[in-house]
């Protein structure tokens, strides 16, 4: 596996993993190329997978009556895809989207509930990751309503940085 604990190209959540946690979580990983326009998830589906991006971006997608979908969050290196798994929910409430080309570690769902008992770095990691992408979503949310278009594309610009 190319991802080494503590590494600067790889995901933030899994980087922060001490050598020994890393090892638990890494046989659960699998390295995988996502490609743009792939959907990873949808809404009230059952979550197969979480995603640890590397080098690749997804979007998080909320549904619209009539079909359309609007942006409500920003997912990269810093973070993960299926976080409902994490609080115990099997299901999405967005539809995720890759919105760039790149990789990312894939895991499948039903193996995270072991590797978060006991309160583990992992579990704090991503309880924290889940705060973090609730304020981006807020945010996201407010800046949709006051802002301006060049203003909510500068904004996105920055999150995908």
């Amino acid at each position: 596996m190319a991802h080494t604990p503590n590494s600067h190209n790889g995901n933030r959540i899994l980087a922060a993993l001490s050598s020994a946690e890393y090892e638990r979580v890494a046989l659960h990983l699998e390295k995988v190329t996502l490609r743009r326009g792939h959907i990873l998830q949808m809404p009230d589906q059952r979550i197969e997978f979480l995603y640890f991006p590397t080098t690749c971006m997804i979007s998080l997608l909320a549904a619209l009556e009539g079909g359309e979908t609007v942006e409500t969050g920003v997912v990269g290196a810093e973070g993960m895809v299926g976080i409902s798994v994490v609080l115990g929910v099997e299901t999405s409430t967005s539809e995720a989207l890759v919105q760039a080309d790149g990789e990312a570690f894939r895991m499948k769902a039903k193996a995270l509930a072991p590797l978060i008992r006991n309160g583990s770095v992992l579990h704090e990691n991503l309880l924290r990751y889940i705060h973090t992408i609730l304020a981006q979503i807020s945010q996201t949310a407010a800046c949709n309503r006051a802002h301006s278009l060049s203003e909510r594309l500068a904004r996105w610009l920055l999150l995908t940085l």
